[in-house]
């Protein structure tokens, strides 16, 4: 083979990597979509059917992120850039503050959605259990990808909900999604495996 066609190989091979890791990307700017999307700092994601951004639906007052979508029942807000990517203690420390020290885990579990590692923490808060309110727990969603960690908590559910087997594969099924279409607009796949051999 001469040295030319050699050079013409490479380069044939260099823009086929190109065009496969920027494949999303292009795809993204030839397609015509009407999907909502949240964008958060630097990730976004398609907001899923039926779900509304909580702004959207004047509840906002009841979200813990400025970043948050809802069904009309239960909120999910959405964290980036999230201390840790599994349930460990700066985690639980964070959620027993942002539920005002009223804070009981109820069950923490390690589960995959799609191809992700995910902990789903199920939480209590016992002050919200009264005569009137009977929605007091909550589930938390924890994971990493593409070089960022990212926590979903989603509240308020009664303890009928949390016992329908139904309801909270409703909720894993809609997390899923979202991490399906979630993306972090600095990843950079190079990059990244290159700090992990480092």
């Amino acid at each position: 083979m001469k040295h030319r066609e050699k050079f013409g190989v490479v380069i044939v091979i260099v823009v086929l990597l190109l065009f496969l890791t920027n494949m999303g990307a292009i795809n993204n700017f030839l397609s015509f979509h009407t999907d909502k999307t949240v964008q958060l700092e630097h990730s976004g994601f398609v907001v899923p059917d039926a779900w509304n951004t909580s702004k959207e639906l004047n509840m906002s007052s009841k979200a813990k992120s400025p970043y948050s979508i809802t069904n009309g029942y239960i909120i999910f807000d959405i964290f980036e850039d999230w201390c840790e990517n599994y349930t460990g203690p700066q985690t639980l420390s964070k959620l027993s503050s942002m539920e005002g020290g009223n804070f009981e885990v109820i069950k923490n579990e390690e589960i995959h959605l799609g191809n992700y590692n995910v902990s789903r923490l199920y939480y209590s808060n016992p002050s919200r259990d009264t005569d009137y309110v009977y929605d007091h727990i909550g589930v938390v969603y924890i994971f990493h990808k593409e070089d960022c960690n990212y926590m979903i908590d989603g509240h308020y559910m009664t303890s009928h909900d949390y016992e329908n087997k139904s309801f909270t594969k409703e909720l894993d099924d809609r997390v899923e999604d979202m991490i399906a279409n979630m993306n972090n607009k600095h990843y950079n796949f190079w990059i990244s495996e290159f700090k992990n051999l480092v």
